[in-house]
């Protein structure tokens, strides 16, 4: 039997949801109500009309929330996953931070139990000083990973204009900024997928 084709798939708003929840416990936190449709890119300090520094600070508190620990997965991964697996190595890729390792292992093993083969961090949102921050292009160079299912249209344009011509991403519109992000052509390479379904029909097509 043939090894498999290694897969990433990024964590947050593409198979656990965030933005939204952190969005209600920000608001809360400083006294605003927002509404994540008006978060149309990913820069969230200035959507959220905080400076980075404050917006990163209740980042690392929300973290330590039961909210934190409660994040949801994202309609459809799952199932989709499954199927997936079956023709994948699929290894999440995800931007946490690596304090918050015990948390991520837990969700994926109660919400996608025995589907990846690994969780990679880089590091690159809020990490502890002296934390060794990686991109997302790097790791899945390292684990031989050419193509991505991702939210964060500019990580997917990282990914695919960062290694070989033929590598991929799946741009999961999850979010308002992948939404808005796919109105205009971003790449050969980054493919918009509506559902997680759209991705696995993609995906499944190609084996």
């Amino acid at each position: 039997m043939s090894e498999k084709i290694k897969l990433a798939v990024d964590c947050d708003d593409t198979i656990i949801s965030y933005s939204q929840e952190y969005l209600a416990y920000l608001g809360m936190k400083v006294g605003r109500n927002y509404n994540i449709a008006d978060f149309k890119t990913t820069q969230w300090p200035l959507h959220a009309g905080l400076t980075k520094d404050v917006f990163d600070s209740h980042v690392r508190d929300f973290f330590h929330t039961d909210d934190y620990l409660k994040l949801p997965p994202i309609p459809g991964a799952r199932d989709s996953l499954l199927k997936l697996k079956e023709l994948y190595e699929l290894h999440v890729v995800t931007a946490r931070p690596d304090f918050v390792i015990e948390h991520t292992q837990n969700s994926i093993n109660l919400f996608f139990p025995n589907v990846f083969s690994d969780i990679h961090y880089t590091n690159t949102v809020t990490p502890k000083p002296g934390a060794i921050v990686r991109s997302k292009s790097d790791i899945c160079k390292h684990i031989g990973a050419f193509t991505i299912i991702e939210d964060n249209p500019g990580e997917a344009l990282n990914f695919v204009n960062n290694g070989y011509i033929h590598r991929k991403a799946y741009l999961l519109l999850s979010t308002p900024w992948a939404v808005e992000a796919s109105l205009k052509k971003l790449h050969d390479r980054v493919y918009p997928m509506r559902t997680w379904e759209n991705v696995e029909v993609a995906l499944l097509s190609e084996r």
